[in-house]
């Protein structure tokens, strides 16, 4: 549910408004997409009757991360500009750890969620089935996804669980401009709950502000894993730099609240990481 970005927009100027695209199969149990490319390409129809022409901010969390990067890479295909692009803890699906995509049926689902008392229990079967449907989609939309070049920055927020994932290795190859990682000091689930939202968005704004921009925009794939987007309005000085590093002085010193004083989230550099995947992958 896109409502989860509310947690940015508490603490990201209003004048930057976040926009959330929700997953079709929620309001149309039938609509699915049939690619992660389908699915950037219809969010990017969506949200261009919002703002027409670029450049756009995209962030996506878990699995929309994927989706955001894939809408970022189509913009650009079509002669759009992005002007930043924001990762969440999201890596392709080769680089995540084994057992990532284990669920149970929709029926084990469900009681889980109500001894949890999670809200989703309140939902019909048949809307939660929609879900899970949705996920299950989702999961088949990951392992198929091979991200394309992207060029620009790109940040990347990691969380407490992505310790085992070397996230130079994932990305770092598919960009032609400067990986910023960040360390978010909680699990994978909590990256959007209130103190790691209010860091996030701290990092977010002040990246924003390095230049004048428009609307944020947001979107969702579904009941977990979610992404967002945004819009924004400054020329097209990206710098393109092949860079074998993570650390950019300039940035962090008007980030404040991601420095590595922060006890939520801190900029780390290439040599402050620990690369356990560092041989080829078979």
């Amino acid at each position: 549910m896109s409502w989860i970005y509310s947690r940015l927009a508490r603490h990201i100027p209003s004048d930057r408004p976040i926009y959330g695209v929700q997953i079709r199969n929620l309001s149309k149990p039938d609509v699915l997409p049939d690619s992660m490319e389908d699915m950037a390409a219809d969010y990017v129809d969506v949200i261009r009757k919002v703002q027409p022409t670029g450049p756009y901010n995209l962030l996506g969390w878990s699995m929309g991360g994927l989706v955001a990067y894939a809408m970022a890479t189509h913009l650009q295909d079509i002669g759009e500009e992005i002007r930043t692009l924001t990762l969440l803890d999201s890596y392709p699906a080769e680089f995540l750890p084994p057992g990532w995509d284990a669920s149970g049926t929709v029926a084990s689902l469900m009681d889980t969620m109500r001894r949890e008392g999670h809200w989703a229990s309140e939902l019909s079967e048949s809307h939660f089935r929609g879900i899970v449907d949705a996920y299950f989609n989702n999961i088949r939309l990951t392992k198929d996804f091979t991200p394309g070049r992207f060029d620009g920055d790109v940040l990347l927020f990691t969380s407490n669980n992505s310790e085992k994932i070397s996230p130079l290795q994932a990305w770092k190859p598919r960009i032609r401009g400067e990986l910023k990682i960040f360390k978010s000091d909680c699990e994978h689930g909590e990256m959007l709950d209130p103190v790691p939202a209010e860091t996030i968005a701290s990092v977010l704004t002040a990246e924003l502000s390095r230049s004048a921009e428009p609307p944020l925009a947001a979107a969702k794939t579904n009941g977990h894993n979610q992404i967002a987007g945004r819009g924004q309005n400054n020329g097209n000085g990206q710098d393109h730099r092949e860079t074998d590093h993570t650390h950019q002085p300039e940035f962090e010193s008007k980030t404040p609240s991601a420095s590595t004083d922060s006890p939520t989230a801190r900029l780390v550099t290439a040599s402050d990481l620990h690369e356990p995947n560092s041989e080829p992958k078979e």
